[in-house]
């Protein structure tokens, strides 16, 4: 059987055959929002996403209690679906994906739930995961700043938290990101320089 597996897959692979293709990770931009009506989500997928327009638009669907304001951290969705408005402009439809982490006999295993809830969102707010990380030029503020620790906000969303060791090593907390395994990780050797890593992890270089 396993022979027959690869022969098949040598067949394909020269003969040009697409061969299955995971799911990119996909994943809202941090500020996303969420609309009560995919009505809601055309009409602002349908406003200039530049000028006072499109933040009059928004405005007035947040005023009204039709969407959310918008939200402080990224959310991971699946079953993504591309759709167009009556004016021909790209929206996204998806369920909400919710991620756990299980660690029987010692072992740490992730899982995945799609949680059942189908929202909308205009093209502007959904990305994934490897195209966030790509465009993120790491900019940050502090906002604690001791001599063996400090935080900071990351201007493109997230947040970074940096401890000194007794070597003069700082070690690395990121909160807040487009993750590919749930939640975060904790004390990630980062070197001697501060800044550098902070923005480091402001750039998402502890996204897994």
């Amino acid at each position: 059987m396993v022979r027959q597996l690869n022969i098949f897959f040598l067949v394909a692979l020269y003969a040009g055959v697409a061969l299955p293709q995971t799911e990119p990770t996909y994943v809202l931009k941090h500020g996303w929002m969420q609309c009560n009506d995919e009505r809601d989500v055309i009409d602002i997928a349908d406003a200039s996403s530049t000028g006072t327009e499109w933040f009059k638009t928004i405005w007035a669907k947040v005023v009204k209690g039709a969407c959310t304001g918008g939200m402080q951290f990224p959310q991971r969705v699946t079953s993504v679906m591309e759709k167009r408005t009556p004016a021909d402009h790209t929206y996204y439809c998806f369920n909400l994906l919710e991620q756990g982490e299980l660690s029987p006999s010692g072992d740490s295993h992730i899982f995945q739930v799609a949680i059942g809830e189908h929202l909308c969102a205009p093209a502007n707010m959904v990305t994934t995961v490897d195209a966030e990380l790509a465009a993120r030029t790491g900019d940050f503020d502090v906002v604690a700043d001791y001599d063996v620790f400090v935080s900071a906000t990351c201007r493109e969303g997230g947040l970074v938290k940096v401890h000194k060791n007794d070597d003069g090593t700082w070690f690395r907390t990121s909160f807040g990101f487009p993750w590919k395994r749930p939640y975060f990780i904790v004390d990630v050797p980062a070197g001697q320089d501060q800044s550098k890593a902070i923005r480091d992890g402001c750039k998402g270089a502890d996204v897994q």
